[in-house]
């Protein structure tokens, strides 16, 4: 504990801002070496992990508004990272997929990422990195659930 937060709940709190600020500024420098902006990787990076999403879905799971998913979407087919397909059932629904492009895109990011969570995971055991993984999940739980 520090003076300026005596509080271990607003220590917890504070530090897990600093992280996700510090996380998100060595991404944006990433990102920004790939001619790609935070948002748009974030959407990537649902489609391929569920690639098919509809962009109603896809907007859902992102928390934005469908337009600004479909102006997202616009941008990255522009640029060749994804495509959208006929729904077979639905036509007014297309499905929203990855290129090749963006696989080798994911390929050379992921060696990235490696390299991050090794330096925020410097020093830490293995079982120190388990039991972390084990009580955020927890603070993750906590925030779910409602009225809480």
């Amino acid at each position: 504990m520090t003076e300026a937060f005596p509080n271990s709940g607003e220590a917890i709190a504070f530090a897990v801002e600093d992280l996700g600020r510090l996380l998100r500024r060595r991404i944006d420098n990433v990102l920004s070496n790939e001619a790609l902006t935070r948002p748009q990787w974030r959407l990537m990076a649902y489609v391929m992990r569920e690639p098919g999403l509809s962009q109603t879905l896809l907007a859902e799971r992102l928390e934005l508004a469908r337009a600004a998913t479909g102006a997202t979407v616009d941008q990255l087919e522009r640029i060749g990272l994804i495509e959208r397909r006929p729904d077979g059932d639905d036509r007014r629904i297309w499905r929203i997929y990855p290129t090749p492009q963006a696989m080798a895109l994911l390929a050379r990011l992921r060696g990235f990422s490696h390299n991050v969570l090794g330096d925020v995971l410097h020093g830490f055991e293995p079982d120190e990195i388990a039991l972390l993984a084990e009580q955020f999940h927890r603070l993750i739980g906590n925030m779910q659930e409602p009225d809480r």
